[in-house]
């Protein structure tokens, strides 16, 4: 999540007339399979009102001119309402199980990487930083449908915001305001435009097939059909024994020629199930369904809240959030709320919604880490909920996802938990 449109834009956006906002998002939808319905609608009519502010004749114009075919207009639109989030070493649990299976897929000492749905770059460079320590050759492509994004990306020039992960390489541990990637690392990475539901992506990738592919935070932007689509043919991107990484619910989607494995308690997807035993003990590999939603919130409503967030237009997050609270007071959508607000610089509200979600649920864990990990609280009670996250995990396999709005392996809340444990009093 980051601070960018807010509520000025939304308010910009709804001035359009509804029949042009509907006409855009059939047309996007068409163009790019990307789902804007009554839970995100918002953020398509902010984006909407931005490009059309930057087109002759405005926004009825763009869209008609995207309509007629015109390239230009097409990429202006589909870049306004595309604005990703990301940073690096998001989900450092994907890094870290990346570091570890690189090698095995590196028959020759080389690991072919695509970043499918890259935004700015960040992830495609942690992919990079990741691959470097562990494999002789590796080589890193990042795509995206937003061009403007791309040319950040190639630029390899970040700010703080980007670099607010866990388990960033010593090159961005830096006091900077601004930090840039290694000069060695940029050899091995290139960037370029692809519109994922496109119907030919050889202009981009040639024939090219990867032992690695991630896909994570894309595919919850588009219409069903279209992630179905997409997933059949990152499948046939992948070479036997590939690995593709996707967020935790798009897994349901996989096309049968996928296999859903779990290592050390993170789900990926792979053409046949890879060699995960390490040099001298066997890992446990299980599959794992995916976390159901709170009672009475669907999770297509949850996961647009989420979107909403992540494509930065916190106003629409915290006005879907608060909807579903208001549906549902759940452990699940309090903690969501929690989350929008704390990004709006809520703090001591993002401590109450988290504090209610765990006084309704005295098992929700999330809610519990969430508490410990909370920086304005003070030592012993971020220890107590420490210390209650990980004896409700004890004992929980370490593949099981613990859920919530943004779900995470049993192993990573025992990694976390024990961590902040140690510096809580």
């Amino acid at each position: 999540m980051r601070r960018t449109h807010g509520a000025a834009t939304a308010k910009h956006g709804s001035d359009l007339d509804r029949a042009l906002v509907d006409r855009a998002a059939r047309l996007v939808a068409g163009l790019a399979g990307l789902r804007f319905d009554d839970s995100n609608r918002d953020v398509l009519a902010a984006g909407l009102a931005r490009a059309g502010r930057g087109f002759a004749g405005g926004a009825a114009a763009l869209v008609a001119a995207a309509a007629d075919g015109d390239e230009r207009a097409r990429e202006t639109l589909c870049g306004a309402i595309t604005v990703g989030e990301t940073y690096f070493f998001r989900h450092p649990e994907h890094f870290e199980l990346i570091r570890r299976l690189a090698p095995k897929l590196a028959a020759d000492g080389s690991v072919r990487a695509w970043s499918a749905g890259c935004s700015t770059g960040e992830e495609t460079w942690s992919l990079a930083f990741a691959l470097r320590d562990v494999v002789a050759a590796p080589s890193v492509i990042g795509t995206d449908l937003n061009v403007a994004a791309l040319t950040t990306a190639r630029r390899g020039r970040y700010g703080r915001w980007s670099l607010r992960g866990t388990g960033l390489p010593a090159e961005l541990r830096v006091a900077a305001a601004n930090v840039e990637v290694p000069a060695p690392l940029r050899s091995i990475v290139r960037f370029a435009p692809l519109n994922l539901t496109s119907a030919d992506w050889s202009a981009t990738l040639g024939e090219a097939r990867f032992e690695l592919v991630l896909c994570r935070n894309v595919l919850v932007y588009f219409v069903p059909d279209a992630a179905r689509a997409v997933l059949r043919r990152l499948a046939d991107r992948l070479v036997d024994g590939g690995v593709l990484v996707v967020s935790a619910l798009d897994v349901e989607l996989a096309p049968p020629e996928l296999a859903s494995v779990v290592v050390d308690g993170v789900t990926v997807l792979t053409r046949r199930r890879v060699d995960t035993t390490p040099p001298r003990a066997a890992a446990r590999v299980a599959t794992t369904p995916s976390p159901a939603p709170a009672a009475g919130a669907s999770r297509h409503t949850v996961d647009s809240a989420r979107a909403a967030a992540d494509r930065g237009d916190l106003a629409a997050a915290l006005a879907a959030a608060e909807a579903l609270v208001a549906e549902t007071r759940a452990p699940e959508t309090l903690h969501l709320l929690a989350l929008v607000v704390g990004e709006l610089g809520r703090a001591a509200d993002a401590i109450r919604f988290l504090r209610e979600a765990v006084a309704l649920d005295p098992t929700y864990v999330l809610g519990h880490l969430g508490l410990g990990l909370a920086d304005t609280l003070d030592g012993d009670t971020r220890a107590l909920h420490l210390d209650r996250a990980l004896a409700l995990v004890d004992g929980v396999p370490d593949e099981r996802i613990i859920g919530g709005p943004d779900p995470l392996p049993a192993s990573w809340v025992k990694k976390l938990a024990s961590a902040a444990r140690q510096g809580a009093r």
